[in-house]
């Protein structure tokens, strides 16, 4: 047993994990990821759509209770990076890793939707649980792409969650923000033309107009 997962349920994480590890695929094109997510839904009989946002899922599950209904969003594009590691499920997608973790945030979610599953929740719970498998979350904006199609136009959500690998935790234990956590970042170009100078005697140097901020 590890916790309160069966030896079954446990290896079944990891090997789903490791399979979306060793196909990790960029923004807009995690076509075998979108894939293999649909299979398993399949598996759990859980209603889908696919091809939101061009390569997103969308799932649903509701319980025989009414009750609010809340959303967990996964992301599951990888990023432009060669891995280096020598482990027997490393990637072979030349040129791209699952650097980011979203192979595990997939697999957490699955993992969710089957212990609610296997708990008859469906049976003894309330409400629904919106899943949300988005795609190019690395500076793709897939999260606009899905939300883009109207997606949440008909579903009341009235929380939404997300997860996030954090190394710096302990195996086993779980952190929450109760707000906003892990903001992205822009980046800000600009362009000066101007007389160069030493920062030690700025008055020395001179800017001219004309210079831009794209």
């Amino acid at each position: 047993m590890h916790g309160k997962l069966s030896d079954d349920f446990y290896n079944w994480l990891v090997d789903l994990r490791r399979w979306f590890h060793r196909f990790p695929e960029p923004a807009y094109k995690e076509k075998k990821t979108s894939a293999k997510i649909c299979e398993v839904l399949e598996g759990f009989n859980v209603p889908f759509q696919a091809g939101v946002g061009k390569t997103g899922v969308v799932a649903k599950v509701s319980a025989s209770q009414p009750g609010p209904l809340v959303a967990f969003r996964a992301d599951m594009d990888a990023l432009p990076l060669e891995e280096r590691n020598d482990v027997p499920y490393k990637s072979q997608h030349h040129g791209f890793m699952h650097a980011c973790g979203h192979d595990g945030h997939t697999t957490i979610a699955l993992g969710v939707i089957r212990w609610l599953m296997e708990n008859r929740w469906r049976q003894n719970g309330s409400g629904g649980i919106l899943f949300i498998f988005q795609p190019a979350e690395e500076g793709g904006a897939g999260a606009k792409a899905m939300l883009n199609t109207g997606i949440l136009d008909s579903e009341p959500v009235e929380a939404a969650f997300a997860g996030h690998m954090y190394p710096e935790l302990a195996a086993g234990h779980i952190g929450i923000a109760p707000e906003i956590s892990n903001a992205s970042a822009d980046t800000l170009f600009i362009r000066l033309k101007g007389k160069g100078g030493h920062g030690a005697h700025p008055h020395h140097c001179s800017y001219q107009p004309g210079g831009s901020a794209p």
